[in-house]
């Protein structure tokens, strides 16, 4: 099978990014002929995303014909030739939203997002063979289910580590907490969270809990981040931005991970953090917390300041005193989400959408 992705990302801090990767080598692995392009202007560009031109990318889809094309996000304005085109030439697209079309998602840029929708995405959306959703929760918070109800799930993946169960954890030590990924307030809840903190902190939990921030801030909120630090500081601190072996090192040195974002579609950070054996405290606005709670590898809480300080007093006490079965839960919990099954799964179903063989 012949497959384009097509993508608009800046850097490889962007989670579809961290999807294709993967997702584009176990497709090839499985002897399809795959290819992933990356229309923006002045984006990342490596082996695996190739950066190219709007102009380009039609000239390479009507000289080489794929099968299928698949969008990831839509909003971008390369889309709206891409896609006609692909329309005049009756070559198939899906549209992968990657959590941006939830309704709380677009609540956050209501009259840009809207405007958007009025002038070209309605139509865009109409013509797709299916939309792609990362879980039934995206699903049903969608905001175009009436727009295309053909629907596919295709969760996220991740590559197991094989660690084995340590058996002198930081027991006896301040618990380590991370958090990784963007720092931003509306999407992140970090607002909430450095709330929480500073309840804990002001309770004395800072003799026995730590909490590490890794990640890039957003722009806007970088002074008001950098002086929230400073008053928690006795707590957590930031580290920056981490890749490879120390993004690794994160992982492994923390003993449970932490999510309280506002929306996400099926965030890698928590995957990964459950591949590392680290159980994790999320809201169930990151769309995993179905997977933490049938699985027990961790807490979910609500998107208050009590609350989450009340979480992260009962995960601590908890992990004390059940860590190796937290653990292995949260190993298991990842088991069925490896990238080469994942791979497979989403080719047979974009085989599916290709003869309307899906609801």
């Amino acid at each position: 099978m012949k497959i384009f992705h097509i993508c608009d990302v800046g850097n490889k801090v962007n989670g579809i990014y961290s999807v294709l990767v993967p997702l584009s080598t176990e497709q090839r692995a499985l002897g399809h002929e795959v290819a992933v392009y990356n229309i923006h202007k002045s984006g990342y560009n490596d082996d695996t995303l190739r950066l190219i031109s709007t102009k380009d990318l039609i000239a390479r889809i009507e000289t080489e014909k794929p099968d299928i094309v698949l969008f990831h996000g839509i909003f971008y304005w390369a889309v709206i030739p891409i896609s006609r085109r692909l329309i005049s030439l009756k070559i198939p697209y899906l549209i992968e939203l990657h959590g941006s079309m939830s309704l709380l998602n677009i609540g956050k840029s209501r009259f840009k997002k809207k405007l958007a929708s009025w002038l070209f995405l309605n139509s865009i959306i109409r013509r797709a063979k299916a939309i792609v959703y990362l879980n039934m929760q995206e699903y049903c918070l969608s905001a175009i289910r009436q727009l295309n109800p053909k629907s596919i799930v295709i969760p996220n993946g991740i590559y197991r580590k094989q660690n084995q169960i340590p058996t002198d954890h930081l027991l006896n030590k301040k618990l380590e907490i991370l958090y990784l990924g963007r720092i931003q307030n509306a999407h992140k809840g970090t607002d909430v969270l450095i709330e929480a903190l500073k309840l804990l902190q002001d309770k004395g939990y800072d003799k026995e809990i730590h909490l590490s921030f890794y990640g890039k801030v957003i722009r806007s909120e970088e002074q008001w981040f950098d002086e929230q630090m400073k008053s928690i500081s006795a707590i957590a601190d930031f580290r920056g931005q981490v890749y490879g072996k120390d993004k690794e090192d994160a992982f492994s040195k923390a003993n449970i991970f932490i999510l309280t974002s506002r929306y996400e579609g099926f965030p890698m950070a928590i995957l990964e953090a459950l591949s590392y054996g680290c159980p994790c405290i999320v809201t169930p606005m990151t769309n995993i917390a179905d997977i933490v709670a049938s699985n027990r590898c961790g807490w979910i809480t609500t998107l208050d300041p009590l609350s989450i300080a009340q979480t992260i007093l009962e995960a601590a006490a908890d992990y004390r005193a059940n860590h190796e079965q937290l653990i292995s839960r949260s190993r298991l919990a990842v088991e069925e989400l490896e990238w080469s099954e994942i791979a497979a799964t989403a080719v047979a179903k974009y085989q599916a959408a290709l003869i309307d063989n899906i609801r």
